[in-house]
């Protein structure tokens, strides 16, 4: 979807500014800041900030999944998003990796 027209006109709308204050933090401390302003003026902003040694122990698994469930729930029933984790955490013992991506077009 990245060349998709609504996606390139939000990349077209994004302004990215560096902070001299989070470039000092880094590398023992990420932060990212977003900033949106919808049409009617208002403004929504998010702020995450991960230490290096939480950056280093990666992603926990059930907000792996919960995210999953999040992103795909609109594209994929319940059934289907479960298989496709099933398969996914034993990627590894897959013969070919179409078996995964079959799911997706089920």
């Amino acid at each position: 979807r990245f060349l998709d027209a609504d996606v390139l006109s939000l990349i077209g709308r994004t302004e990215i500014e560096v902070s001299d204050d989070y470039s000092r933090q880094t590398p023992g401390l990420r932060n990212c800041l977003i900033e949106a302003t919808s049409r009617d003026g208002s403004r929504v902003t998010a702020h995450r900030s991960l230490s290096q040694a939480r950056i280093e122990l990666g992603v926990d698994d059930a907000d792996l999944v919960a995210k999953f469930h999040r992103c795909a729930r609109s594209h994929m029933d319940d059934a289907r998003r479960e298989r496709f984790l099933e398969l996914a955490w034993r990627l590894e013992e897959q013969g070919d990796v179409r078996v995964l991506v079959d799911t997706l077009i089920e």
